[in-house]
């Protein structure tokens, strides 16, 4: 049996995820051997946080607006938030991925990046774009040149 969900209902039901996420924050953390799982809590992460000078978690903001994606599924995307030590760089880090926290501190979900991204001068940088679509949601991260 194939279940399809309307345009409407779809637009619905991301408008309140949109919400719970723009109110909420994105972190980084180190490469430090930490591999978080599905049974990770927001305390294993917050405790390999990145420290690289300068750095403090993003809040992620209002989405851009709903819009249907290539594969013609409802979906929504965030500013770009870029990470950027600021100098003199005194505490080096490398970034081995992201997650995010809600407001009621709640950890929904993490990424682990596909190779470690230094950042260790102030020419080092992570931009990190996000996308929600109806069920999940996803980053792309651009490491520094």
């Amino acid at each position: 049996m194939q279940v399809i969900k309307s345009k409407d209902a779809a637009l619905t039901d991301l408008a309140a995820v949109v919400l719970l996420i723009a109110t909420g924050k994105l972190h980084l953390y180190k490469d430090d051997g930490f591999v978080p799982d599905s049974s990770s809590t927001l305390a294993d992460l917050n405790a390999h946080e990145a420290d690289y000078t300068g750095y403090a978690s993003q809040a992620i903001g209002a989405g851009l607006g709903p819009y249907d994606d290539e594969i013609d599924q409802v979906a929504e995307s965030f500013p770009t938030l870029i990470f950027q030590p600021t100098g003199p760089v005194l505490v080096s880090n490398d970034i081995r991925g992201c997650y995010f926290e809600d407001t009621a501190h709640n950890l929904r979900q993490s990424w682990i990046f596909d190779a470690a991204q230094p950042m260790a001068t102030v020419l080092d940088k992570i931009l990190i774009d996000g996308k929600l679509f109806e069920n999940f949601a996803a980053v792309t991260v651009e490491p520094s040149l």
